[in-house]
């Protein structure tokens, strides 16, 4: 037997339930009061907001990799386009990335935005944008297909 407080079981990652709508909109309601009068309540709830999508950024980074391989693979078959894969920085500044082999265009970097959104970019250019939840093959495909794309029309 253990000591301490009692702990989830880790690998028991359940789905948690939905919170019933109408006591969700009174908590809502409540918790407006709290923020508008203290603005220590406020600032605590806004850091647990952006560290709750810190997390999922985190996450989606390692799908958005596996993705990418797959995307590689794809277009080397299909294409003998042959792309490199990583990532820069950690936390919310995490930056997965591709690039072609010969690095004849530059980097496709998917960066995670303030207002949770995420951004195709290269060379400073925003090519796409999705919402955070939103990101997945089909989306990363069209993403590094436009920045191919766009790569070589301002080569020609």
């Amino acid at each position: 037997m253990g000591h301490g407080a009692p702990r989830e079981l880790s690998g028991s990652e359940a789905p948690l339930p939905e919170l019933d709508a109408a006591l969700s909109e009174k908590l809502g309601s409540a918790l407006k009061i709290l923020d508008a009068t203290d603005a220590n309540f406020r600032e605590a709830r806004d850091e647990e907001r952006f560290m709750q999508r810190v997390k999922t950024w985190n996450q989606t980074c390692k799908e958005i990799d596996a993705h990418l391989r797959t995307i590689g693979k794809v277009l080397i078959q299909a294409h003998q386009f042959s792309l490199d894969i990583g990532s820069d920085g950690g936390g919310k500044n995490t930056r997965p990335w591709t690039e072609e082999v010969a690095m004849t265009i530059p980097r496709l970097h998917f960066q995670l935005e303030e207002d949770g959104s995420v951004s195709a970019v290269s060379d400073g250019t925003p090519l796409m944008r999705c919402a955070l939840d939103q990101v997945g093959y089909p989306w990363l495909e069209r993403a590094v297909i436009a920045w191919a794309v766009a790569s070589a029309s301002r080569k020609g």
